[in-house]
C-alpha cells in the first residue's frame, strides 16, 4: 500500500471540502456584483475557518485568481464562446456581440507543504463571425484588459487546510 501523499489530500473531501452555496443569482444585476458578492463571501469562509486556503468558483466566464492575505480566490473561467457586447462607433445602434475564447484551466496540487496553483491559457482564436458592417462599426480595442494571472501561485499550507468552492444557490 502506497503512503497517501499532500496532492492526494488537497483532492480528497478532508481537504478539498465542501461545495457552499454562496449566491442567489437572481437578486444580482451585473457580473461585476456577482464578482464582489464571491469575494466577499471567500472573505468571511476565510475569516470563519482559518484551515480554508484556496476559495473556488465560477460561471462569470472570466477567469481570475486574486490574493486575500496568504490565501487565493481562484474563478474558474469558461470554456464556452463568450460573447462580448461592444458600443458601435456610432451613436444609438444596439450593441455588436463579438465572440471570443478564452480556454483556460487551473491545477491545484500540493507541493512541499504547500497549494500549489498553476494557470494554463489555451490560445484560440474564434472564426470570423461578424459580417463586414459589424466589422466595421466595432471599435478594434475590445476594452480594457484583464489583470494577468501568474502562471504559479503558492498558497501556505495552514495546518488543517482545505478548498472551498462556491456554488450558486
Amino acid at each position: 500500500m502506497r503512503d497517501v501523499t499532500l496532492a492526494d489530500k488537497v483532492m480528497s473531501e478532508e481537504i478539498f471540502g465542501p461545495v457552499l452555496p454562496v449566491l442567489d443569482y437572481e437578486s444580482l444585476s451585473d457580473v461585476y456584483e456577482v464578482v464582489d458578492q464571491y469575494i466577499d463571501a471567500a472573505k468571511g469562509i476565510f475569516e470563519a475557518d482559518p484551515g480554508v486556503a484556496v476559495f473556488i468558483y465560477g460561471h462569470t466566464h472570466a477567469p481570475s485568481l486574486r490574493r486575500i492575505g496568504e490565501r487565493a480566490v481562484v474563478n474558474t473561467g469558461t470554456w464556452l464562446k463568450k460573447l462580448t457586447p461592444v458600443a458601435p462607433r456610432f451613436g444609438t445602434l444596439p450593441p455588436i456581440y463579438v465572440p471570443s475564447f478564452c480556454l483556460n484551466f487551473f491545477r491545484i496540487h500540493g507541493a512541499d507543504g504547500k497549494v500549489v496553483i498553476e494557470y494554463q491559457k489555451i490560445e484560440k482564436k474564434p472564426e470570423r463571425e461578424l459580417t463586414l458592417v459589424q466589422r466595421l462599426l466595432t471599435p478594434r480595442h475590445g476594452g480594457a484588459p484583464a489583470e494577468p494571472i501568474p502562471e504559479r501561485t503558492v498558497v501556505a499550507l495552514a495546518d488543517r487546510a482545505r478548498m472551498v468552492t462556491g456554488n450558486k444557490v
